[in-house]
């Protein structure tokens, strides 16, 4: 059996043991320098996604703020437009209802004049 190598059921020589363990240390000191690299790569990563998702949604924010503002300004264009309105019916309304009384008022002055016109026709033909 040549030194280093496993026999047939796979034990190796007693002699070989203190290189496994040097070589276990080894390769335990490289998985771990890899595993630390690894990590400070993967945190570095997820730092740099969240700092982009973050900038991009500072920029979502200022876009809606931008677009409700412009919302607000157009609704209170839309609503001083309205109240205009508002106020020029309500005008035309007063309007209406005091001409409609003066109407009002000159037929019931017509129907009066015409009620004494035939009453003093009805005493002139009966006389």
């Amino acid at each position: 059996m040549i030194s280093g190598e496993p026999d047939q059921e796979g034990h190796r020589n007693a002699n070989d043991n203190s290189s496994d363990s040097r070589d276990a240390s080894v390769a335990h000191d490289t998985t771990s320098d890899v595993l630390e690299t690894n990590s400070l790569a993967e945190t570095d990563a997820r730092f740099k996604a969240l700092v982009e998702e973050r900038s991009f949604l500072r920029e979502e924010v200022a876009q809606v703020r931008k677009t409700l503002e412009e919302i607000q300004r157009n609704h209170e264009v839309e609503l001083g437009t309205i109240r205009v309105q508002l106020a020029e019916s309500r005008s035309e309304k007063e309007q209406a209802e005091a001409q409609y009384k003066g109407l009002l008022g000159k037929v019931s002055t017509i129907r009066s004049q015409l009620g004494e016109r035939l009453k003093a026709d009805a005493v002139g033909l009966s006389s």
